[in-house]
C-alpha cells in the first residue's frame, strides 16, 4: 500500500453493510434511480438521519456541475408530475406532499467523493454514497461514527464559499436536536461568523449591541439547506424485489 493510500484509510472509512443497505432501501425508487442513472453523489443529512434513525427531512444530491443538477432536477419533477420545483441559490429543490423533498444542489459541485466530505462543516454530515456503475460504494470522514454515537459537534472549517452564518445556524437545529458541541468548537464556528466582517469597516465600529445587529444580518442572509425538517415520508422502498449491489456483496463481505 503505497504512502497516499495509507493515508487515505487513515482519513476516511466507509459506511458499514447495515446501514448503507438501509440508505439504499429509504430512498424513494424514482430518486435512486436518477442518482444511478445521473452518476450523482447522495450525501449529508440523509446518510447522517439514516444511521443515527432520526427523521429524515431531505435528500441532497450533489453534481458534477450545475447543468447535470438541472438537467436531473426537471427530469424527476417532470416524471412526477407534481409542482414546479422551487430555485434558490443553493439548490433546485422539489417538494411534494406525502415525499421526501429531494434537493438538487448546484450551488457547490464536486467531480470526486473525497471533495464532498471535506467540504462538509460537521463530521457527523461527513459521508457520502454513489454508483459506480456496477455497484453502489460510500465513504465517510474517520470520525463520522464515534461523532455520530456521542451527538457531537466537531467543526471541520470547510474550504468552500457559503454564507458565513451558514454553520452557526446548522448548530441551532443540531442542537434542538439533541447534539452538543464543545466551547472550543463552537468558538471555531464563531470565528467563521466573525470572519464574514471586515474588522476596519465602517459598519464594525460602535456599541457590542450595533455589532450584534451586524451579526444578525450576517445570519439573516443565510438560504438555508433544509427548508422542510422531519417531513414524514410515504414513499421508502421498505422491500425492493432486487436488491441494490453494493460494495460489499462484490467483495464477498456477509451482510
Amino acid at each position: 500500500m503505497s504512502d497516499k493510500e495509507i493515508a487515505a484509510s487513515e482519513r476516511y472509512g466507509r459506511l458499514n453493510s447495515y446501514d448503507l443497505r438501509r440508505a439504499l432501501m429509504c430512498l424513494p425508487k424514482d430518486v435512486l434511480n436518477v442518482i444511478k442513472d445521473g452518476k450523482l453523489f447522495l450525501a449529508g443529512g440523509y446518510l447522517r438521519a439514516c444511521v443515527a434513525g432520526e427523521p429524515i427531512s431531505d435528500i441532497d444530491i450533489l453534481s458534477p456541475n450545475r447543468t447535470t443538477a438541472e438537467k436531473w432536477a426537471q427530469y424527476l419533477s417532470g416524471s412526477r408530475g407534481g409542482r414546479e420545483p422551487w430555485h434558490t441559490k443553493n439548490a433546485i429543490t422539489l417538494s411534494e406532499v406525502g415525499k421526501t423533498p429531494v434537493q438538487f444542489i448546484h450551488r457547490w459541485t464536486f467531480n470526486a467523493p473525497e471533495e464532498i466530505i471535506e467540504s462538509f462543516d460537521f463530521t457527523v454530515a461527513q459521508a457520502v454514497i454513489w454508483y459506480d456503475g456496477a455497484i453502489w460504494k460510500s465513504l465517510v470522514s474517520s470520525n463520522f461514527y464515534q461523532d455520530l454515537a456521542a451527538k457531537r459537534l466537531r467543526y471541520t472549517f470547510p474550504n468552500r464559499h457559503e454564507d458565513a452564518g451558514g454553520s452557526l445556524l446548522r448548530v441551532q437545529k443540531f442542537l434542538k436536536r439533541g447534539y452538543d458541541i464543545s466551547p472550543e468548537n463552537l468558538a471555531k464556528v464563531i470565528s467563521r461568523l466573525i470572519g464574514g466582517v471586515r474588522e476596519d469597516s465602517p459598519f464594525w465600529q460602535g456599541t457590542e449591541e450595533y455589532k450584534a445587529t451586524i451579526l444578525a444580518s450576517l445570519l439573516r442572509q443565510v438560504d438555508p439547506l433544509h427548508i422542510i425538517d422531519g417531513a414524514p415520508s410515504e414513499d421508502c422502498l421498505e422491500d425492493p424485489s432486487t436488491p441494490e449491489r453494493t460494495e460489499f456483496d462484490a467483495t464477498g463481505v456477509p451482510l
